[in-house]
């Protein structure tokens, strides 16, 4: 079977679904807002360290949930935003860290451990959402139109020439962690999208912000 590459690129500019086309953008405003939402983790827990006197590191947490809020709200990858706030949530993590070493050693062990699992899981979701998402975007954005074609022909090959294709994989552990391209205005990308701000969400607000708490809590017990 023939593919028409040349429809299936008109289809990008689509606008089915909402920023798809924008390419400065991280993930769409529509999904971001559950960042927004799952960010006040850190005024509690900033709260929590300013009761049980953790009077330096609570402002650095603070910090983190205001920037956290600047960025969430419309994730894009110019501007001022994202850098302000990848600094503080780095500048925060070390302090905390070096904090963890002046409270009972379980407590180290517990925010340390928890710390490096949340690196990984991160770093694992990072490397998802280029080969989802950045790897297409950066093809469309340079007009790489050899390098589009490619990805979609590859994509309509593996998926019997359907580029909006629908996970066949055994189990939900391998959708997941597929690393299958995804093209813009279909409801893969959208789903792209919603992956990376949940795990986002868990391992990168909730996770750190309950060890803090949980840590600046008993510790001091």
């Amino acid at each position: 079977m023939d593919i028409n590459i040349e429809k299936l690129l008109t289809k990008i500019n689509y606008n089915n679904y909402k920023q798809h086309n924008d390419f400065d953008i991280i993930i769409p405003e529509h999904i971001s807002i559950i960042g927004m939402f799952s960010a006040h983790i850190f005024l509690v827990a900033s709260i929590v360290g300013f009761i049980n006197k953790f009077n330096m590191l609570s402002p650095f947490i603070f910090i983190v949930y205001i920037t956290s809020l600047f960025h969430w709200h419309c994730p894009k990858y110019s501007g001022y935003t994202r850098t302000i706030d990848i600094i503080a949530v780095l500048t925060s993590l070390v302090y905390g860290t070096i904090t963890s070493f002046t409270i009972p050693l379980f407590y180290t062990y517990i925010w340390c451990f928890g710390i490096s699992f949340s690196t990984l899981i991160f770093a694992i979701n990072e490397y998802i959402y280029y080969y989802q998402v950045k790897i297409v975007q950066d093809a469309i954005f340079t007009k790489d139109l050899d390098k589009i074609k490619a990805i979609i022909l590859s994509i309509c090959k593996k998926n019997k020439y359907n580029y909006q294709y629908k996970h066949k994989h055994k189990n939900l552990i391998s959708i997941y962690f597929s690393i299958d391209p995804t093209i813009p205005n279909t409801e893969n990308r959208e789903k792209a999208y919603i992956r990376n701000t949940l795990t986002h969400v868990i391992a990168i607000h909730f996770l750190p912000g309950i060890l803090a708490i949980y840590c600046m809590i008993f510790s001091r017990l």
